[in-house]
């Protein structure tokens, strides 16, 4: 059974992995700026640090709290698709 937990597991990262290097690529295209976001545990006690792996491995936890913002100052509108209406 713990095989297959493992399996499932190794599956899912790298099911997370495809969707990062795709959502990498759209951020891309559409110009947005990657930016760092440090997570800490809120509410009592010291101010921590979250991790998103087991290992804490610099590489991936960089990977995974990215945010891509729009750089601009107006609002967000890719080119092509024109401005929005309403």
């Amino acid at each position: 059974m713990t095989h297959l937990v493992r399996k499932s597991q190794s599956l899912n990262l790298i099911r997370l992995s495809r969707v990062l290097r795709i959502l990498r690529f759209h951020a891309h295209d559409l110009r947005l700026v990657p930016s760092l976001t440090t997570y800490v545990r809120w509410g009592k006690g010291p101010k921590m640090r979250l991790r998103f792996t087991k290992n804490a491995d610099p590489k991936l936890e960089e990977a995974y709290s990215r945010h891509y913002v729009w750089p601009g100052k107006g609002s967000f509108c890719p080119s092509g698709l024109g401005r929005p209406t309403g």
